[in-house]
């Protein structure tokens, strides 16, 4: 008797086990399959954990800050930088990420990977470095030879983990707002040099910005 209830509770422990296997697999699956309007809401809540940490930074120091800094120019090509923030530290280019998980990449790999848990599917993402250095040059072009150095920083929103990722520019949002105010005290910039530079991306933004609707169309067009 007694052993005909110890394999009925194994029984049940393991359909217990399997359905919830099943259910976080489900899960996991669902938000994959998100419309990219779910997504897209996604991706602007993890843009604004980032805006919050420049706007305290902002009331510290003298700064101009750019969010959704999208732009075409006249070849066709366009842009859609999150965050550029102008300070007596220099002009910082912020891609930011709201993958989970653990991130594992190289600077010179096209793709990273976001590791999730074992019975959750892995993300893979394109190098944001990459994305954002493109973001950069893209940037610089328009601004023409009197460009400035700009800052690359990738700021991982909800990682559970960027260790794996050996690349100075690689952050959180915590980390992020250190290394920048830590160039502010430099104080390598003059606060004529950041009004110049805000009424100059103002001047493009001016001149070649176009709506993110305008952005993805062309994005789309790009992959078909």
């Amino acid at each position: 008797m007694k052993t005909y209830v110890i394999v009925l509770i194994l029984i049940i422990l393991l359909i217990l086990i399997i359905a919830l296997l099943t259910l976080s697999y489900n899960l996991s699956k669902k938000a994959k399959e998100q419309p990219p309007e779910q997504q897209l809401e996604y991706g602007k809540l993890c843009e604004k954990y980032v805006t919050k940490m420049l706007n305290i930074l902002s009331a510290k120091y003298k700064s101009h800050q750019f969010n959704n800094f999208i732009f075409c120019d006249d070849k066709g090509y366009s842009s859609d930088i999150d965050h550029i923030f102008i300070c007596q530290g220099g002009v910082f280019v912020i891609e930011t990420k709201g993958n989970k998980g653990i991130i594992h990449g190289n600077v010179e790999d096209s793709e990273w990977i976001a590791q999730k848990k074992a019975w959750q599917e892995n993300k893979i993402l394109k190098n944001p470095i990459i994305q954002n250095q493109n973001h950069i040059n893209h940037l610089r072009n328009l601004i023409g030879k009197n460009a400035p150095k700009m800052f690359s920083i990738v700021i991982f929103v909800n990682a559970d983990s960027i260790e794996e990722v050996k690349s100075p520019i690689v952050h959180n949002v915590a980390t992020a707002h250190d290394f920048i105010e830590e160039e502010i005290l430099k104080e390598n910039y003059s606060s004529d040099f950041v009004d110049k530079m805000y009424q100059k991306l103002v001047q493009i933004q001016e001149c070649y910005g176009i709506t993110p609707k305008e952005h993805l169309k062309r994005i789309n067009a790009l992959k078909k």
